[in-house]
């Protein structure tokens, strides 16, 4: 899918530098800037390096600045707003165009000299190349300088002094001139400062590169490896090497639907190597997140099956797998020397429920068998009890923490309080545990599993069921959150295995499409609740306190989908079939207009709980592609049609 911003779009650049993209390397390093060509988050960068992959991060180069000479007149092509906002840098009337396909391209007019800017970054390789195309009239004379511009720090830490850019090598066909080390003005982080995060850095420059012979090729190409026949320097082998990486995903997956191929380049993004376990891990988004087990698990169904990438599946099972400890899994992973942190309910569930699925999509029943013994330490567990107050109840349902313990994904604490404690019998906890349960009991034949399985079931539609409305509460804790309208009832209708009548199956539908259904994302509390929040925006403490508390995220989206669809399949044919059919339809293709706005070509993490309009938290998130790729694939297998 190619897109396509006009000068509309783009100017001034208050709107240009609203929207960014996106490259990875598959390394968890990456390469963003927004359409205006700036960057606008302390985050974003040319090229921001994965020295130990996936998680230690280092933004090198920040961008470059160029300048256009026409018969000896210079004209600024580059944009960024400078101290606090000022917009005396705005060189947007100068773009006529911004394009984003495979890689991004910058379209200028100056005085009817037309330039094109392509920028390329190779998979594999902590690499970016720079290509510059210029056409003018024979007898004007043209010539090109660019100035590059460096950090050199972790990604997390602003600029310090003495810069030292050696750790980044440099080629180009222009002329390279060193000039007087300088800081840079202060750059303004518009999209930072609206998140109430630092919202202004300084850079650094050392050399000016001119292009004289603007006949000739115009490359620049910048590096943390040096450069080699397996990296090349050069934008066209860089650009073929990566369009032959797409491609090779295309066929293995089979896609044929705009939306379906789009959402699976997405998702190559976030499944990338982790140095320390010689193996895969998934990024859980960018610019801010590394990779974590909870989101890992839920997304694996779409970036890994969806996409035929079973190899890729097993192998990051297995690496969690590996670090199995009483039963729980890495939510946080560790990085190094690191301890691993492990206060997640769902993820070990997830994993068992996801080693299934790998096994049955993949038809491979030995490595379910090889997965056996952590899902048997897993359940022993839950069953018995282990850390973070983590237990089976007597009725057979999963009650976990107490105090200040953050275990369900609604994890956010402000200042010690948490918003969403959700300490009792999480709804979607219990959902997944009675999947494992029936999984276990298939792959074991042991009874003891079938029987708590039954009392699970039992106990779960006599205490979760909300009899008056047919759709489930969200905790059982005896406190005024078992009344909560959420989201977390979605799942239990998207299990390998699943517990509730049609009839309630409906009425959670209904209940989640009347109050908290969006097609950017399901709300997080309906807005009937007093506790709701209009809008995620603000200092930490405000953005924090609205995370879950009505803010739309657009993960939950896909798993809605899913269980339409599967409901949508047990219809009767026949016109009821149709019109649901044509409205769910209608719906998920709207996700193209999601994949536009925000990181093109990206789903985010959230939006504005009452009006979700603009992407905010993670423009690029692991388990909102996952999702959503998921359920349109499901989409296809039922259907026998693609979008």
């Amino acid at each position: 899918m190619k897109y396509i911003y006009d000068k509309n779009e783009l100017t001034p650049i208050v709107k240009g530098e609203a929207d960014c993209f996106l490259m990875t390397d598959g390394l968890g390093g990456y390469c963003s800037l927004t359409h205006a060509g700036s960057v606008a988050r302390g985050d974003q960068a040319l090229l921001m390096t994965a020295l130990k992959p996936p998680g230690d991060r280092w933004h090198m180069v920040t961008n470059v600045n160029e300048v256009l000479l026409v018969n000896g007149t210079s004209y600024m092509l580059s944009s960024q707003r400078y101290d606090f906002g000022r917009n005396d840098n705005d060189r947007t009337d100068l773009l006529s165009s911004f394009e984003f396909d495979v890689y991004p391209v910058w379209n200028y007019n100056v005085k009817g000299v037309s330039v094109k800017k392509s920028l390329i970054m190779a998979h594999g390789h902590n690499t970016v190349v720079l290509k510059y195309e210029i056409k003018a009239d024979p007898s004007q004379k043209i010539a090109l300088k660019v100035v590059p511009i460096f950090r050199i720090t972790p990604k997390n830490e602003p600029f310090k002094e003495p810069v030292d850019t050696s750790p980044v090598k440099m080629f180009t066909t222009g002329t390279i001139r060193e000039k007087t080390p300088s800081k840079t003005p202060l750059f303004y982080f518009s999209q930072d400062e609206r998140d109430g995060r630092m919202h202004s850095g300084k850079c650094f420059t050392d050399s000016i590169i001119t292009f004289d012979d603007v006949n000739t090729p115009m490359e620049i190409a910048f590096s943390t490896e040096g450069f080699s026949d397996e990296n090349p320097s050069s934008f066209e082998k860089t650009a073929e090497n990566r369009l032959n990486h797409e491609e090779g995903l295309q066929s293995k997956a089979g896609f044929t639907g705009e939306i379906t191929k789009e959402l699976l380049r997405a998702s190559d993004a976030y499944i990338v190597e982790r140095e320390n376990v010689q193996g895969k891990t998934v990024i859980a988004g960018y610019p801010f997140f590394e990779d974590w087990g909870r989101d890992t698990f839920i997304a694996l169904p779409g970036l890994t099956l969806a996409t035929k990438r079973y190899e890729d599946c097993k192998n990051i099972l297995r690496t969690f797998g590996k670090y199995e400890k009483k039963g729980l899994l890495p939510n946080l992973f560790p990085e190094g020397g690191e301890n691993a942190m492990y206060n997640s309910a769902d993820a070990p569930l997830l994993f068992i429920n996801m080693v299934h699925r790998c096994a049955v999509e993949s038809s491979d029943s030995d490595f379910e068998t090889e997965m056996l013994p952590v899902m048997l330490n897993i359940e022993n567990a839950y069953e018995h009890g282990t850390d973070f107050h983590i237990k089976m109840d007597e009725d057979g349902l999963i009650e976990a923490g107490a105090e200040k313990e953050q275990l369900t994904w609604m994890d956010v604490c402000v200042n010690g309080y948490l918003p969403t404690p959700r300490h009792g019998k999480p709804v979607e906890i219990n959902a997944y545990w009675y999947s494992a349960l029936c999984i276990l009991y298939e792959l074991t034949k042991d009874v003891h599993f079938k029987a708590l399985s039954e009392k699970t079931k039992a106990s779960f539609l006599d205490k979760f069921t909300k009899k008056d409305e047919n759709c489930l509460k969200d905790v059982l804790n005896g406190t005024s959150e078992e009344d909560q309208t959420r989201c977390n009832q979605i799942w239990a209708l998207t299990q390998p295995y699943t517990m509730i009548s049609e009839e309630v199956a409906e009425g959670v539908l209904k209940k989640v499409k009347d109050e908290l259904f969006t097609t950017a994302g399901l709300r997080t509390l309906s807005p009937k609740n007093p506790a709701f929040h209009e809008v995620y925006i603000g200092d930490m403490i405000q953005r924090d306190s609205a995370y879950h508390q009505g803010t739309v995220w657009t993960f939950p989206l896909g798993a809605y989908y899913t269980a339409e669809i599967r409901q949508i399949v047990k219809m009767p044919e026949g016109k009821p079939r149709e019109e649901r059919l044509k409205e769910l339809t209608e719906n998920m293709k709207e996700v193209k207009r999601w994949l536009r706005e925000g990181c093109t070509g990206q789903l985010p993490e959230i939006y504005d709980g009452l009006e979700p309009t603009v992407s905010r938290g993670c423009f690029a998130q692991a388990w909102s592609v996952g999702e959503m790729l998921n359920a349109f694939n499901e989409f296809k297998k039922c259907f026998k049609k693609e979008l």
